[in-house]
């Protein structure tokens, strides 16, 4: 962007190339992010019931922390 920004004359085709790519960045970044949601939303679901043990989620977080 600084580079468009020292060149004035320049097509404004450049920084709308540099938009869409960060456009899509963040599209993609959406997308991940409804994924994680959908899957989060599931382990809710799925550990309303039945004992800490046999919860998905308690089981998902502990995982999660030996990394």
């Amino acid at each position: 962007m600084r580079t468009l920004q020292e060149k004035p004359e320049a097509s404004c085709i450049d920084a709308s190339r540099m938009a869409q790519d960060e456009l899509a960045s963040v599209e993609a970044k959406i997308a991940s992010l409804l994924r994680l949601k959908d899957e989060l939303t599931q382990m809710v679901i799925a550990c309303r019931q039945g004992a800490v043990a046999d919860c998905r989620v308690i089981e998902t977080l502990s995982a999660e922390k030996l990394y």
